[in-house]
């Protein structure tokens, strides 16, 4: 495998961030440069490993590409004679945080990674500890990839709204996706990012405690966010996520480098 090749294909699709890409890349080894992208690969979405085996092709080891496929898919169909049992430990959720930016005050924005599902979420939330490490609160709303894209659309309308809020006789409201709101206050300079919920199947949605205040200086903080957090999130370039097969979820990229580093041993 030429790791540098591959690392380069896989930043130019981008599924490897610069960083991540320089880090790669700063490795004294063959073997050193691909373990790295092999501990990358698992981080980086949906596309990663299809991504993966095409900047191997383009690297001309079409034959290790093919290789890799095969042993991801008929795994990925293997019955198993084994069913697990569910247990405590069997149903948590393993998450890898992938960046986070502090909007001013105790408001950050976090981008993470559920290891078990391969989903992606970005929060805005509120955190607390004064004296201590800062720890996420409940208070502030998680949002899928699709609902960040279609907050960004809105940035440019809630900014208007804020500056000319006293203007307004009732309040403006956005709505995201699934059930959460963005409100525009017609009395404060103010955005509330808020989850609702149906008391009623009946009835009309109403707010829960979940959710979170922007004013204007940290809402222009999230419109600067949105300028840099492909560099960490770069699924957000793709707008069908849809188009793109899940990662198998039975494959083990660390059981790769004995395969990928056949190549390497007389380096």
């Amino acid at each position: 495998m030429s790791p540098e090749l591959v690392a380069e294909k896989l930043y130019s699709d981008s599924i490897l961030t610069l960083e991540m890409k320089e880090v790669v890349l700063a490795q004294l080894t063959r073997f050193a440069k691909t373990r790295k992208i092999l501990e990358y690969l698992p981080r980086r979405g949906k596309r990663a490993f299809f991504s993966f085996c095409h900047a191997l092709e383009e690297t001309g080891q079409s034959e290790l590409a093919n290789t890799l496929r095969q042993g991801v898919f008929s795994n990925a169909r293997e019955p198993t004679n084994n069913p697990t049992t569910s247990s405590p430990n069997n149903n948590k959720k393993t998450y890898t945080q992938l960046c986070q930016f502090h909007l001013g005050g105790e408001i950050y924005v976090t981008g993470s990674l559920c290891e078990n599902d391969n989903v992606i979420q970005i929060h805005i939330r509120q955190y607390g500890g004064e004296n201590r490490k800062p720890y996420p609160t409940k208070k502030g709303v998680t949002l899928s990839l699709k609902e960040w894209l279609v907050l960004e659309g809105f940035l440019n309308g809630m900014e208007a709204a804020l500056i000319k809020y006293c203007e307004r006789d009732c309040e403006e409201k956005w709505h995201l996706g699934s059930n959460i709101y963005i409100t525009a206050s017609k009395e404060f300079p103010l955005l509330d990012f808020r989850h609702f919920w149906k008391p009623d199947p009946n009835g009309d949605f109403v707010p829960t405690t979940r959710g979170v205040k922007l004013n204007r200086a940290k809402l222009q903080n999230l419109k600067n966010v949105t300028s840099i957090i492909r560099d960490y999130i770069p699924q957000l370039m793709f707008q069908d996520h849809t188009e793109y097969p899940i990662l198998p979820t039975s494959i083990d990229f660390q059981s790769l480098e004995g395969l990928l580093s056949i190549s390497d041993e007389n380096f």
